[in-house]
């Protein structure tokens, strides 16, 4: 027995020889491939980690493009409002025709500043309310001869135009192709591309003369400074219409004076002429007169001398009688 136990015993201590020497038991590889999977789960996890972060900085990063991209588009709007302004100003420093300077308001906010149709339009004071389209530059393709469009407080009177006049403030449609009162125009609006449409009232010194509208091929396009720098554009036209009147008033008065003053001397020199030849008129009759006194005088003095002599052939044969 123990042989036997010895003998177990020294084979268990053979058995665990081995171990001494450096060869790996199993519990060791174990522990090794356990130490492997977390590390390969820590970098997994890591990654998992990272591509998270990625994420967040993506979404981040989407926004902030999103953001700038916003901010771009306002700022090209507010350069393309400025560029209009600015255009319309020289127009009408150097404006001297009325028509000509409306004209060349609506080609610059369609050229300069990029907008699809500008046009302006006067209010009629007829029974209708009608506004009566004076000029427009863009993408119009006959829009306005079929628009009639008024300012009276009816279906027709509800659109940009119509809104600014009767309100005297700036009418914005941002979507066209869904406001419900831009319904009567919508269709030929979106044959065109008129997505959004901006009316601002043309008023200066309390008169109200009109509205300027402008035509956008994208919604949403008139933010608060647009509006802002377009009325202030706007209240520059109306200044310079007025200022283009008053000045054509001035110079048919100026005119006037001259035509006036010129009729006064020629009937001044007519009846200069008329007293002229009225006073040789008067001096020739005067001369007859005298020389007719004259002749009369002396006809008077011949006749009294002739009775005078007369009377005294008579006195001798009266006093030879008496004798």
């Amino acid at each position: 027995m123990r042989g036997n136990n010895t003998t177990d015993k020294g084979l268990d201590e053979h058995e665990r020889l081995p171990c001494l020497g450096g060869v790996p038991e199993q519990p060791v590889l174990l522990h090794q491939q356990t130490e492997e999977e977390l590390r390969r789960l820590g970098g997994l996890v890591d990654c998992q980690a990272r591509i998270a972060g990625l994420g967040k900085t993506d979404e981040a990063l989407q926004v902030e493009v999103a953001e700038r991209r916003r901010t771009e588009e306002q700022l090209r709007r507010v350069i393309r409002a400025h560029l209009a302004l600015d255009h319309c100003n020289q127009a009408v420093i150097h404006a001297t025709d009325e028509a000509a300077l409306l004209q060349k308001i609506c080609q610059t906010a369609v050229e300069a500043a990029g907008y699809r149709l500008c046009w302006v339009g006067y209010a009629e004071q007829d029974e209708a309310k009608t506004v009566r389209p004076m000029a427009q530059a863009g993408y119009e393709e006959d829009y306005l001869k079929t628009a009639n469009i008024t300012w009276a407080d009816t279906e027709r009177g509800q659109g940009p135009a119509g809104t600014a006049i009767r309100t005297q403030r700036p009418a914005i449609f941002q979507n066209a192709l869904t406001a419900p009162r831009f319904a009567p125009w919508r269709i030929e609006a979106s044959k065109r591309g008129y997505a959004s449409v901006l009316g601002v009232p043309l008023q200066a010194n309390s008169t109200v003369l009109g509205a300027l509208t402008f035509y956008a091929s994208e919604p949403d396009a008139f933010d608060s400074e647009e509006v802002r720098l377009l009325q202030a554009l706007a209240d520059d036209l109306a200044y310079g219409v007025l200022a283009l009147r008053t000045r054509v008033e001035h110079q048919q008065m100026e005119a006037a004076l001259r035509q006036a003053h010129r009729e006064l001397e020629e009937r001044v020199a007519e009846r200069t002429s008329e007293l002229v030849r009225a006073n040789e008129s008067l001096k020739l009759e005067v001369a007859e007169r005298r020389l007719a006194e004259q002749r009369l005088a002396t006809q008077y003095a011949v006749t009294r001398v002739l009775a005078e002599a007369a009377t005294l052939a008579e006195a001798p044969t009266t006093v030879a009688g008496h004798r």
